[in-house]
């Protein structure tokens, strides 16, 4: 959703990976790009909160959110989930 209301983008690509110790999903655009570390800064005022409330939610489930992004080079969000196999007991 983001993609398409923010990014400007011509073509985005969404993968999933399965792995023995993890699952990944990336999303990825060629869209305007932005400095991912100011706007992740700027929680005061309201920009960004969207990616903030993104990177709360995956801590939640006890993944990783990883965002980079560069004016003019597209956007990359990916994120990393151990599987069951990687969580300890009562983490499952």
């Amino acid at each position: 959703r983001n993609v398409e209301r923010h990014s400007r983008a011509t073509s985005a690509t969404v993968t999933l990976a399965v792995a023995k110790d993890s699952f990944v999903a990336r999303v990825a655009d060629d869209g305007l790009g932005f400095d991912a570390a100011a706007v992740l800064g700027a929680r005061s005022d309201g920009i960004g909160l969207g990616l903030v409330g993104m990177q709360e939610r995956a801590k939640l489930i006890g993944g990783t959110l990883r965002i980079t992004s560069q004016h003019g080079k597209g956007t990359r969000v990916a994120l990393e989930l151990a599987t069951a196999a990687q969580m300890g007991p009562g983490e499952q």
